[in-house]
């Protein structure tokens, strides 16, 4: 009986973070942001693997179910890959940094210019598939980009999502989605 109940609890616990990459450090949101590329290329289910030409130019992102909530407020969206090889290592890559965006329906409205811009996600040639995770916060009032992180356009490597997540006084995750991406070329 245990062990059947501990096996339900982790079913469940598995499924509620199933919407992020499994070995991204925050938990996935409540509500999955569904990602489309070239408007007909939808990632589904979350963690598919895309080539990487499909991927030139930044999706659009939709969360159907964050339409029913009543935030008149704006959210900020993460872009990052967390398989970048490094001395051995795996390590974050900023991808996207988009702050103010605005819900319509259940479209994500993403102005531009943004902090920092989509970058196509480009693994070395013959690496592993990246994980490349979007995340969605409500954005505080205010919000302003910490003033250590004014460069992060032009030094993406080694993102701590954590730490900006502190920093920035973001809330929990709202949203979220997953794919991979593969460099066979």
């Amino acid at each position: 009986m245990k062990t059947a109940f501990l096996s339900a609890a982790a079913l469940l616990l598995s499924t509620a973070t199933a919407d992020v990459a499994p070995a991204f450090p925050l938990p996935g949101g409540p509500t999955n942001l569904t990602i489309t590329y070239n408007n007909n290329d939808t990632v589904s289910p979350q963690g598919e693997l895309l080539p990487r030409p499909v991927t030139a130019q930044a999706p659009s992102l939709s969360a159907p179910q964050l339409s029913s909530v009543s935030n008149s407020g704006l959210y900020l969206l993460l872009m990052i890959d967390i398989d970048v090889p490094r001395n051995n290592t795996r390590i974050p890559l900023i991808h996207w940094l988009a702050p103010n965006i605005s819900l319509s329906s259940s479209s994500l409205i993403i102005p531009s210019p943004n902090p920092v811009p989509y970058l196509q996600p480009s693994p070395p040639v013959g690496d592993i598939p990246h994980a490349y995770n979007f995340i969605l916060f409500e954005q505080p009032t205010g919000f302003q980009v910490p003033a250590r992180y004014a460069g992060l356009a032009s030094n993406r490597v080694g993102f701590d999502v954590r730490a900006f997540v502190g920093e920035a006084r973001l809330g929990g995750v709202i949203a979220s989605g997953w794919l991979r991406v593969q460099n066979l070329t």
